[in-house]
């Protein structure tokens, strides 16, 4: 979809942009996607954020290192990528101490 959707563009073009062509702005996707809720019966409605943070997770469980997933969230180090994902990074850390170190009883 989205070989498609950047196919014959200037590297610095939108991809995504509303039928009229115009960018979309924060509020059109929040109703855009409220209504894809709705007409999916999704309830509650999820909310863009849960979507990017669902975004960052995967990738963080699927190794992908710290700076792909700061470079893919647009943040500007990983600092903020640290940050929000703390709790995940942990478990990441405990998972490759236990696969990787004897265990001791």
């Amino acid at each position: 979809m989205f070989q498609k959707a950047i196919a014959g563009k200037a590297r610095e073009a939108r991809v995504l942009t509303q039928k009229s062509g115009a960018a979309w702005t924060p509020m059109r996707v929040s109703r855009a996607l409220r209504q894809a809720c709705h007409d999916a019966k999704i309830d509650p409605p999820i909310q863009f954020r849960q979507l990017r943070t669902t975004y960052g997770s995967l990738l963080l469980n699927a190794d992908a290192s710290l700076n792909t997933i700061s470079e893919l969230l647009g943040h500007k180090d990983t600092r903020m990528t640290r940050r929000h994902y703390a709790h995940l990074l942990w478990d990441k850390l405990k998972e490759t101490v236990d696969e990787r170190l004897p265990k001791f009883e």
